[in-house]
């Protein structure tokens, strides 16, 4: 697999260590081999590091709770240079994991796993997951708020590799645009793209539009916005098949019992009224704009899921003019 599909830098630690000097096992990622992973987030989503259009306010800038599953070659969670998948497009456009965990298909995977968000983009945050010897693919999706439908995220990345899991690896991350909407900045209203573009990499130059909240005309490369670091914390051999389930099910209560600092706790959603009704179009003739908002009946607590946008805009107006069609479209 080509780790450079997914990145723009990418550093992998493949320090393998023995796990039983006497074992017989000589291909640990053959049948009967699980693994547990730790992976941590680290945000680098900084004024400092990103100033242009930074967002300070309601929506302040963050990173969405990020959804992940390890799978096998038949799943995935997106394809660079491909159109999004439609169980994946309310996550780019509203970071909504709820739809993403209920609709995708289950049959080609193992583990599945959900980050709360990252509030604070210059901190970090840690899960772990599971892999199998027919499950050794990882995937996982973060969405960058606010932003019209840009994410970060790694596909299908490969953990076993010449028949041994990978002891660590840490992927930087650089914006992906989902191809769903077609705003350029942090705060743009909604703008369906129709058709959908393919998923691409957002750079420096690229989308080529000074508009664009990450078009910084001076460098050739944008800093890494996040990271994911993921390293192996246990290993499973020579289990058998009815004993997969079995081991991967203890784990899972054993971390209930004992959560981490990082772990989920309850939480509440924020709250919003129902829209207000459109504005009046700001033109009578030609190319205006209205809009619609909404207020904050309750912030989000404890990881909820963080407030929507409060303001929509939509183009609006009218080619009935006094004036000549051909001024008119001479925009």
């Amino acid at each position: 697999m080509n780790l450079n599909f997914l990145i723009i830098f990418f550093e992998i630690c493949l320090s393998f260590s023995a796990i039983n000097a006497n074992s017989n096992y000589e291909n640990v990622c053959e049948k009967g081999s699980l693994a547990v992973y730790q992976i941590e987030l680290e945000g680098n989503w900084t004024e400092e590091n990103f100033p242009k259009n930074y967002p300070k306010f309601r929506p302040h800038a963050h990173f969405s709770k990020s959804y992940g599953i390890s799978h096998s070659q038949h799943d995935y969670l997106f394809r660079m240079d491909d159109v999004v998948r439609p169980e994946l497009e309310n996550f780019c456009l509203r970071g909504d994991i709820e739809e993403l965990h209920t609709q995708i298909s289950k049959e080609n995977i193992f583990d599945e796993l959900i980050m709360p968000k990252l509030d604070d983009p210059s901190k970090k945050i840690e899960s772990r997951f599971f892999v199998s010897s027919n499950h050794s693919l990882f995937s996982i999706v973060t969405k960058i708020v606010p932003s019209p439908d840009w994410i970060i995220g790694i596909d299908s990345l490969e953990l076993c590799i010449d028949n041994k899991w990978v002891d660590e690896i840490k992927l930087e991350m650089q914006p992906i645009d989902c191809g769903v909407n077609s705003g350029f900045t942090f705060s743009s209203p909604i703008w369906d793209t129709i058709p959908r573009d393919d998923m691409t990499f957002i750079t420096s130059n690229f989308p080529n539009n000074h508009a664009s909240s990450f078009y910084y005309q001076n460098i050739t490369h944008l800093p890494p916005i996040a990271s994911f670091r993921i390293h192996k914390i246990k290993e499973y051999i020579g289990v058998k098949d009815s004993s997969v389930k079995r081991i991967h099910q203890k784990y899972r209560r054993n971390t209930l019992k004992n959560p981490s600092k990082h772990a989920h706790h309850d939480n509440s959603d924020c709250v919003v009224t129902k829209w207000s009704e459109w504005s009046t179009c700001s033109k009578e003739c030609g190319i205006g704009e209205k809009f619609r908002n909404r207020t904050i009946m309750r912030l989000e607590k404890n990881g909820g899921k963080a407030c929507p946008h409060l303001i929509e805009r939509s183009w609006c107006g009218s080619s009935r003019c006094e004036s000549s069609s051909s001024s008119y479209f001479s925009w």
